[in-house]
């Protein structure tokens, strides 16, 4: 997968992503409210958060091997060379928020999500009752991707193609 999305050209990843956050708009529209979006590492997708009305964003940082969700547009590399708030940003409980932007390697249309391994997202996702969004190009969504116990689901996964719910596409 990672050889795929390294042939991705510049100017195919900016045609893919506004056609991404055309989907995105579209599935938030209904879902106002604070949602955590990601800054992307690698071959992660951007998330197209700007201009987006009835939503605030806010965005992760790592403590203590789980996810903190931190307001705030200043930045600062954190562990593995990821973007994540400062630490006088200001902190937002996990509860409070409406969803997440989930980054991954590769999905499915049961919801599945193949991540960096570190598990981060399922640790700090586990058991909430928030909406879990994953985003990524349509050549990021297989047949079927490996699933444990432990792996939190996607609610929807959106792509530059189409919504998929796992329960069907929309």
């Amino acid at each position: 997968m990672k050889d795929q999305l390294a042939l991705l050209r510049p100017e195919d990843s900016l045609f893919l992503r506004e056609r991404l956050h055309e989907n995105l708009q579209f599935y938030l529209r209904s879902r106002p409210g604070v949602w955590a979006s990601y800054r992307p590492f690698g071959f992660e997708v951007c998330p197209p958060i700007e201009d987006t009305p009835g939503i605030e964003w806010v965005h992760p940082r790592l403590e203590e091997g789980r996810l903190s969700f931190y307001r705030g547009h200043v930045f600062e590399d954190g562990p593995h060379g990821i973007q994540q708030p400062v630490p006088s940003s200001q902190a937002v409980r996990v509860e409070d928020l409406t969803g997440v932007l989930v980054p991954g390697l590769a999905f499915d249309r049961a919801g599945h999500r193949l991540g960096r391994g570190k598990g981060y997202y399922d640790r700090s996702l586990k058991g909430l009752r928030i909406c879990k969004v994953g985003l990524a190009h349509a050549c990021q969504i297989l047949e079927e991707v490996p699933s444990d116990s432990w792996d939190v689901g996607m609610d929807a996964v959106i792509t530059d193609q189409t919504v998929i719910l796992p329960e069907g596409e929309s």
